[in-house]
């Protein structure tokens, strides 16, 4: 195998690689800033009471509001 044909597999690796670590710290990101967001609203009584439902509604509005920001942002690419 010469060095011209292997340059591009490994590259192409490397960067598959790259991009799951970038988007494992982005979702990993993600997730926290929407973690504190609903426990900040629980503790400043934005949602009713407080309860894991009000939490777990927090969630996915907030997931779901993030899907449709990618759709927006990036197209065709996210389903």
């Amino acid at each position: 195998m010469s060095k011209k044909s292997c340059g591009p597999a490994a590259f192409d690796k490397a960067d598959r690689l790259l991009n799951s670590f970038y988007q494992a710290a982005i979702q990993s990101a993600w997730l926290a800033a929407r973690d504190t967001t609903c426990e900040l609203a629980v503790s400043f009584g934005a949602l009713m009471n407080g309860s894991d439902a009000c939490i777990s509604e927090c969630h996915a509005r907030l997931t779901m509001q993030r899907i449709e920001d990618l759709k927006n942002e990036i197209g065709g690419y996210v389903e």
